[in-house]
């Protein structure tokens, strides 16, 4: 196989990375759960669409927002390795494991990602150009519902490379950043805000404010009557 494809036009690599370095976080044990999801549920929808026989009715409409989405995770690929480089100058995180396979994992998948989209962009470009007359029943019907499942197998299976590499790139952030932890729910502090008379905290009283206010107006006014007298 290796004959066949230039060395430089071979994404081999790219695809067996991303599929070795899919682990349970925290251990070297493979997560096969995420494995056989991102095999099964993909191929369960192309069956589906094929023995149900779908067709898209106009794969155009979907073709530029594939197209964007490659080029948008393409272009993520490229940050990613600019913010690996940097943790790679960081005394604290260059010796961190867990950081490098986290953020190996993400970049694999996040380019894995963008190599089905392309493929998608490119399916639903072919699609688009095969005209498929009103009551076709030759091999162009054919064509459209075989491509059709294609296409949907292929969009499954980024959707679900899509959210895997959204949750890898939040892991990444919180194992270089947050030491692996996520923000737990804040303890209610309402009536911790307000003393209480257990604590043995008295709420001031509004009647000796009344008096000394009080007190404090009378005293001048004393003291006028005893200069007229």
């Amino acid at each position: 196989m290796s004959r066949l494809i230039p060395n430089r036009l071979s994404v081999r690599h790219v695809l067996s990375d991303h599929w070795r370095s899919m682990r349970k976080h925290g251990s070297s044990v493979a997560d096969a759960a995420a494995r056989y999801a991102l095999l099964v549920v993909p191929l369960a929808v192309g069956l589906v669409s094929y023995g149900l026989e779908w067709r898209l009715l106009s794969p155009t409409a979907l073709l530029p927002a594939t197209s964007l989405l490659a080029g948008v995770l393409l272009a993520t690929s490229g940050q990613l390795i600019s913010l690996r480089a940097r943790i790679a100058d960081s005394v604290l995180l260059s010796g961190n494991q867990r950081v490098k396979n986290i953020y190996r994992e993400a970049l694999s998948g996040v380019l894995v990602a963008a190599l089905a989209a392309l493929l998608d962009a490119v399916l639903l470009a072919i699609l688009s150009s095969v005209a498929i007359p009103q009551g076709e029943t030759g091999w162009r019907l054919d064509f459209a519902i075989v491509g059709c499942a294609l296409a949907l197998t292929v969009s499954t299976f980024l959707v679900l490379m899509f959210l895997a590499s959204v949750r890898r790139l939040y892991l990444a952030y919180l194992e270089a950043f947050e030491n692996g932890e996520v923000l737990q729910r804040p303890r209610s502090t309402s009536t911790d805000a307000l003393p209480s008379a257990e604590a043995g905290q008295e709420l001031p009283s509004s009647a000796e404010d009344d008096d000394s206010s009080l007190s404090e107006f009378e005293i001048p006014t004393q003291a006028r009557r005893h200069r007229s007298v």
